[in-house]
């Protein structure tokens, strides 16, 4: 399984933590918390590399909110938070090797997304009414300047809405751009 690249953050545990660091204790604190992500014990040579800057007071308050355990420290919060997503990463994994693989169970057809009829022009997502049928849609073929009315291949028209209408006048709409039965 690769390397999980996060971890669960609690703010109020890193508040409760830092609250009463310096601002270079709690630099120091956030790089060892970052390191628990390669290792969960932190040793007292990576502790010392963290901790070279800071004076005898700051290596202080930032030891004392580090749990000491055989083998080094650690941000007791942040090393539980990592070991129990290790956990539920690996249960899942686990669960997941036991099922048979069958992604025709998840393929609803009413899900598909009608975007286009394979001649140019464009339909609306999510189908006609809900039911998941691509909607026909005819493109205006001209706008009359004078009338503002869009003429559609069969000859029926429509005048513009307000927002094709204002596009229109800016000459930022085209009769492609009208589909009949919708006007905005």
């Amino acid at each position: 399984m690769a390397k999980d690249p996060a971890f669960l953050f609690y703010p109020g545990d890193y508040l409760r933590d830092t609250q009463c660091l310096s601002e270079r204790s709690q630099v120091a604190y956030d790089r060892v918390m970052c390191e628990h992500m390669r290792n969960t014990v932190i040793t007292k040579t990576q502790l010392n590399f963290f901790i070279k800057r800071l004076n005898d007071t700051e290596k202080e308050e930032l030891i004392s909110v580090l749990k000491v355990i055989e083998g080094g420290y650690q941000i007791e919060w942040i090393a539980s938070s990592i070991l129990k997503r290790r956990d539920y990463s690996e249960s899942r994994a686990k669960n997941r090797l036991g099922k048979e693989k069958n992604t025709s169970s998840t393929y609803v057809p009413h899900m598909e997304n009608a975007n286009g009829n394979g001649n140019g022009s464009r339909q609306h997502r999510g189908g006609y009414g809900g039911r998941g049928v691509a909607p026909i849609v005819i493109q205006a073929v001209e706008i009359d300047p004078d009338t503002e009315l869009a003429r559609f291949p069969d000859g029926s028209t429509q005048p513009l809405g307000p927002d094709q209408s204002a596009l229109f006048k800016k000459n930022r709409i085209k009769p492609k751009d009208i589909v009949q039965g919708l006007s905005n």
